[in-house]
């Protein structure tokens, strides 16, 4: 079987672009007030608040720019780009499931690994922070964001990956 592409739908993508530059200007408003009204708590805030949806920010601009596909299913693997932390290629050998999970209350296909101890050793550090996290949590160590898949739901998507 040839390799089916699923591509993002840039303009989901573009509407969380704009979500995060309306967060980054509330932020630096509230830096703002901050300094103004000489209050403490609402600088540290304001400071934190910028930091973080200005790294959302520019994650979610590279991802509109970027031209590589959300997923990529192989016969023998699925190459994932769906988010900043994305492993690349998964062997569908090193998959005991997939799963439809509710991570942080977004809809993710969970990949549960046939040996998670050595799938967990090719991860980065920060990967590997996060599969961490997410199994003490109750989580599979690994998901596959596709909420932006283009013309596909995460239901058609896991079908896919169930049928290899």
């Amino acid at each position: 079987m040839k390799e089916f592409v699923i591509e993002e739908e840039k303009s989901l993508l573009m509407k969380r672009v704009r979500v995060a530059v309306l967060m980054v200007i509330a932020s630096v408003a509230v830096l703002v007030l901050g300094f103004v009204d000489n209050v403490l708590v609402m600088k540290l805030l304001g400071i934190a608040a910028t930091a973080y949806f200005l790294l959302c920010l520019v994650v979610l601009v590279k991802r509109a720019l970027n031209k590589k596909p959300l997923l990529v299913i192989t016969d023998e693997s699925v190459v994932d780009s769906s988010l900043a932390l994305s492993l690349g290629k998964i062997l569908f050998s090193e998959v005991e499931r997939f799963e439809i999970v509710n991570v942080y209350g977004q809809r993710t296909i969970g990949i549960v690994p046939v040996d998670t101890e050595q799938f967990m050793e090719r991860l980065t550090k920060t990967q590997k922070q996060n599969a961490k996290l997410c199994l003490e949590r109750g989580y599979p160590p690994v998901s596959l964001r596709v909420d932006t898949a283009k013309d596909m739901t995460i239901e058609d998507i896991f079908a896919l990956l169930q049928k290899r």
